[in-house]
């Protein structure tokens, strides 16, 4: 059970933390999920069934035709998800602003070979 010390301090702080006031940081929290898309599904386009369809019989004739269409199917989309999640986290590491990072990310990026354009103007 807390004390009363801790209750008064508990309570000063959730005073402090209720969130963004202004519309402008409203707006800005309102969108946190959708900072950088990644959990969103794979947008259906004609390429991207093409793509699936394409690896989907790879995947198939891999497996000597043994597999299921269904796992196969389920399989090639989560093939492009992972895809499309390294191609855009690839893309973040390449443009990342390092004068605002840090030297921790600058030397983490740069084991993992995945330094592109660096930012130092």
């Amino acid at each position: 059970m807390a004390s009363e010390k801790q209750t008064a301090a508990n309570r000063a702080n959730a005073k402090k933390s209720t969130g963004p006031k202004t519309p402008v940081g409203k707006m800005r929290s309102s969108k946190n999920a959708l900072r950088h898309g990644l959990s969103l599904p794979l947008p259906f386009t004609s390429e991207t069934a093409a793509k699936a369809a394409v690896l989907a019989q790879a995947l198939a004739e891999e497996a000597g035709g043994e597999a299921r269409s269904g796992y196969v199917a389920e399989f090639a989309q989560a093939q492009l998800d992972i895809e499309r999640v390294q191609s855009s986290r690839d893309e973040m590491i390449a443009t990342m602003d390092y004068r605002e990072a840090g030297d921790d990310y600058l030397e983490a990026a740069s084991r993992i070979g995945q330094v592109g354009t660096l930012r130092l103007d």
